[in-house]
């Protein structure tokens, strides 16, 4: 029983190293997770700069996109205007070499309404 009568003499020592021994391992702990939150800080950083670049390259892209459904709409335009004139010369004409004007001279009308109220 002399291990028990040296234990009993030097308790205290045995609870000094147990508790130096817990804070090292609560405080490795503590170390762990903030190395963890800062990688996941550094790969969400990371994240946010590959986002603004696509971002940038998306704005890019709806300008071009912009500009070229402008460019349709015009064209579309003078797609129809040439339909219309079109459309005009054929009445125009029909009026000259119809045995009944009024018919066409109608259609002539109507279609120039439509242009008009739009």
């Amino acid at each position: 029983m002399d291990w028990f009568q040296t234990f009993k003499d030097w308790w205290w020592l045995v609870g000094v190293f147990g508790a130096l021994i817990g804070t090292l391992i609560k405080y490795t702990m503590k170390i762990h997770k903030a190395t963890e939150a800062l990688t996941q800080v550094a790969k969400h950083d990371q994240e946010l700069k590959d986002l603004k670049l696509n971002m940038g390259e998306m704005s890019n892209e709806m300008s071009g996109l912009r500009k070229d459904l402008s460019d349709h709409a015009r064209e579309q335009k003078r797609d129809i205007l040439h339909i219309h004139e079109t459309l005009y010369s054929i009445l125009d004409a029909l009026v000259k070499l119809s045995d009944n004007p009024a018919d066409v001279e109608e259609a002539h009308k109507k279609l120039r309404r439509h242009n008009l109220e739009k």
